[in-house]
């Protein structure tokens, strides 16, 4: 038997051990998010529950964890 066949049976194995990458099981759960526009900072999609309202516009996650810690 050739080492690649090995490793490639192994690998085989193991990917159908990983609960989360079977066939037809959703990333998001039962919806899809919801996309409410571009980050005005960094032009990031912002997801709602993942972002900040300000005067100015939306921030994404991490621009808005960014614009806390510099204050």
């Amino acid at each position: 038997m050739i080492l690649s066949d090995i490793f490639g049976s192994l690998w085989r194995r193991l990917k159908a051990r990983w609960p989360w990458r079977r066939p037809g099981a959703s990333v998001w759960g039962d919806e899809p998010p919801v996309i409410l526009g571009t980050c005005r900072q960094c032009g990031a999609v912002v997801l709602q529950g993942w972002h900040r309202e300000t005067a100015e516009g939306l921030l994404c996650r991490r621009c808005a964890s960014s614009r806390d810690r510099s204050g």
